[in-house]
């Protein structure tokens, strides 16, 4: 998946491959529940958000499924 190579911050937008991450609180700040909320996501796959976006912008659900994905087939 390509980085995010943008300098500004669209927190709208998945921090790792720059799509739409359907956050429900960039979208609307008085939200107080999002997708993500239900999912864990891996340490492994947090550290790969750059440092500005930190706490800042959501991983979408694509690129969380691919982490999994990718994960599930190198364990077999």
């Amino acid at each position: 998946m390509p980085a995010n190579t943008d300098r500004s911050l669209d927190t709208a937008r998945c921090p790792l491959c720059g799509s739409p991450n359907l956050c429900a609180v960039a979208a609307d700040p008085s939200a107080n529940q999002c997708w993500c909320e239900g999912e864990r996501f891996p340490r492994a796959l947090l550290a790969q958000v750059p440092e500005e976006a930190v706490g800042k912008a959501c991983i979408c659900r694509t690129c969380l499924e691919h982490y999994r994905s990718s994960r599930e087939s190198a364990e077999e």
